[in-house]
């Protein structure tokens, strides 16, 4: 028998950035809505090129139904104020300074700024080449929020540069130990345990 655990949760969704993960991104935003959430996608200006945007749209009606119904059992529900969780994937690092600086930013909406500051569960899917410097640092911020929650993230060696890639397959296992049990573990892994 299938347990409903997200029943009713009200998930942020944040989609900063096109991202080569991001049909992985959807299935997991499908997972989420199978256990009973009801998602609020927020779509960025520079995601992607129009049309870039115009598909990630139509896969994402496809999905949840009509951009205008946020809720998998077809009521039509309004934005509320706080999410009970948001999620942001993917989180590039230039993204992570911005949200712990807590920054005045045009590419940080409004909604996600909101949540931050009031202290509810956020959920970020960290990607980073070896061009985010600060990247240890800022995690290491991260980690010392109360609010904050990490899914899986490991280094993957690739040629010069040292790459920081997240397991999006865990993207709703993730936002179930949140609600259940905090912070899901490990969190750091090994290059080799990517799924094949």
């Amino acid at each position: 028998m299938l347990i409903i655990r997200l029943l009713g949760k009200q998930i942020g969704f944040a989609l900063p950035r096109n991202h080569a993960t991001m049909d992985l991104i959807l299935k997991e935003m499908k997972k989420l809505l199978d256990e009973g959430a009801d998602l609020y996608p927020l779509l960025f200006d520079d995601n992607g090129s129009l049309q870039e945007r115009r598909n990630l749209e139509e896969k994402m009606v496809e999905i949840m139904g009509d951009m205008t119904d946020r809720s998998h059992r077809g009521e039509r529900l309004e934005a509320p104020q706080a999410f009970d969780l948001l999620v942001i994937a993917p989180c590039p690092g230039n993204m992570l300074k911005k949200i712990l600086d807590a920054s005045e930013d045009p590419d940080i909406q409004v909604k996600i700024l909101t949540h931050v500051q009031t202290g509810r569960p956020i959920v970020l899917a960290l990607v980073a080449n070896g061009s985010s410097g600060d990247l240890v640092r800022h995690i290491e911020q991260l980690l010392n929020l109360k609010s904050s929650y990490l899914i899986p993230v490991g280094p993957l060696p690739h040629l010069r540069q040292q790459f920081i890639i997240t397991r999006m397959d865990l993207i709703k296992e993730t936002v179930v130990d949140t609600f259940i049990h905090g912070q899901v573990r490990p969190i750091i892994f090994e290059h080799h345990w990517l799924p094949s």
